[in-house]
């Protein structure tokens, strides 16, 4: 019975052996895509991605491998990244034979799998979600009555920066955490009002607020990255792991934490309570998607007010963060100096920040730089799309999914000159006419593109201007020690060190 068993084993094992041989040889050889230059690993097994993924240095070899192979590169048995700025345009501009497959199935309801503004499958399905949720709540008078709130917490934020930085060894800071915890009190507060907090703090300062940036920046990073293996994909999605990873926390006083915590007020306050939210004077993007009336055609259900708040959250406050902390680093290295001194000037003649066209070109250089989103967002190849990419003149099988990484693409020599790795603010301000200043427009791709570009850029620079006009008018600022962090969804960074010096 044993020798049998042995056999049958040994018999299933070779099987299977034959069938992984079978299958990487069609990939590598056979496979339309073979035409393709790329990682031998790459072309065979999505574990080659999902590895420089985790590592956070996924940004980096896709830049490598197109400098070493041009610009298209396998970077999947079905995957092809691009890198010129036509590709780019192609995959995320208004051509609608390219849409989010099921690579987006984490950020889909588990169980009736509706999706929001982000993770919508067609271009119909996202214009719906959009005329919701922008005509809604982010309209430009409704960013323009956020600015007070934004303000607010900025100066919050300044008053602690102000009180650690005379606490630290020679007024050295890691700010990093701080600014995270600056974007994501901000953007909670925008998105539920003022009700969300029982004790109207910001919450990272309450007790349920405990462990939630980590939190959040753990679920950026692996929910991402299990889409790259569908086994893994679909094993998270699985009733036993979304109890698991959903399983509350609690403090050392029985507080719920983390984001089970938020989750639920936030459930409580959308779903049970909505007259928490809109009978508030305070505008936020809750009470302005919950008071569309039936009949509107921007009317949500509570349920749908709910997952499209929560996807606002998800994306926001670390990309938000990334950007702050990335403008700040540059500006505190040797070159950055100079243009701390024009920024301050430059706000003295400003009404606000948003007016200072110093500091606008240093925020765009800055994200241009070092983008916020260091990753591309997969697209599928759909019916009649098979050659809609620039450049591409075999037909592309429908399914394969393609990207553009807006980080490879900004440090593109052909579209920003043989200057595109450094760090030139000046090269936003020495624009000659409309013409010129829209074809910079057009190359500043941080936000994407088209119809499904980020829906929250206006009031993510917002943040951003109010929140290093804020430093850089206290302080001068000197970098210390490299930044140090990695890319994932969004660049997530641990260590940036800067002196503080009071004006």
């Amino acid at each position: 019975m044993s020798t049998m068993s042995n056999s049958y084993i040994f018999t299933v094992l070779q099987v299977l052996a034959i069938a992984v041989l079978s299958r990487a040889i069609y990939l590598r050889f056979l496979h339309p895509l073979r035409i393709y230059p790329g990682p031998f690993l790459a072309s065979v097994s999505n574990i080659w991605k999902f590895y420089h993924y985790l590592t956070g240095s996924l940004n980096v070899v896709e830049q490598q491998l197109h400098q070493r192979y041009g610009p298209v590169v396998r970077t999947g048995p079905e995957s092809l990244s691009f890198s010129n700025p036509e590709a780019f345009e192609s995959i995320y501009g208004f051509n609608h034979g390219f849409e989010k497959g099921d690579f987006y199935a984490f950020a889909r309801d588990p169980n009736t799998g509706a999706s929001n503004i982000f993770s919508a499958r067609t271009h119909a399905e996202h214009r719906n979600c959009r005329r919701k949720v922008a005509g809604a709540a982010l309209t430009t008078s409704h960013i323009r009555s956020y600015s007070p709130i934004i303000a607010r917490h900025v100066q919050h934020f300044l008053t602690k920066l102000s009180a650690a930085s005379a606490d630290a060894k020679d007024n050295v800071l890691n700010v990093a955490e701080p600014i995270h915890a600056l974007t994501f009190n901000t953007l909670v507060e925008l998105i539920y009002g003022p009700s969300l907090s029982p004790a109207n703090q910001p919450w990272t300062e309450t007790a349920s607020g405990e462990g939630i940036l980590p939190a959040f920046r753990a679920i950026s990073k692996f929910g991402w990255g299990a889409s790259y293996i569908p086994l893994l994909a679909w094993l998270m999605s699985t009733g036993p792991m979304i109890k698991m990873t959903r399983k509350p926390t609690f403090n050392a006083a029985g507080i719920p934490t983390g984001i089970g915590a938020l989750a639920a007020r936030a459930k409580l306050l959308l779903l049970e309570e909505p007259d928490l939210v809109t009978g508030v004077d305070q505008p936020s993007v809750a009470k302005s998607m919950l008071v569309m009336e039936k009949g509107d055609s921007r009317h949500m259900e509570p349920k749908e007010v709910y997952r499209e708040c929560f996807n606002l959250l998800f994306a926001g406050p670390g990309s938000t963060a990334a950007a702050v902390t990335g403008v700040l680093e540059r500006l505190g290295s040797e070159e950055g100096m100079l243009w701390q001194e024009r920024i301050r000037s430059d706000l003295n003649h400003a009404n606000d920040a948003s007016e200072s066209r110093v500091l606008d070109a240093v925020v765009r250089e800055s994200m241009r730089y070092s983008a916020p989103f260091p990753t591309a967002f997969p697209r599928e190849v759909q019916p009649g799309a098979e050659k809609a990419i620039a450049g591409v003149e075999t037909p592309l099988p429908i399914g394969t999914i393609v990207g553009a990484n807006s980080w490879i693409v900004s440090h593109d020599k052909s579209l920003w000159g043989s200057d595109a790795g450094q760090w030139k603010p000046e090269r936003w301000l020495d624009v000659k006419g409309i013409a010129e200043k829209k074809s910079l427009e057009d190359r500043f791709v941080v936000f994407s593109k088209g119809p499904r570009g980020c829906i929250g850029k206006d009031i993510a620079m917002l943040v951003v201007a109010q929140a290093v006009a804020g430093i850089v008018s206290n302080w001068q600022i000197e970098r210390v020690g490299q930044m140090k962090g990695g890319g994932w969804l969004e660049m997530q960074v641990q260590w940036c060190g800067l002196k503080l010096t009071k004006i």
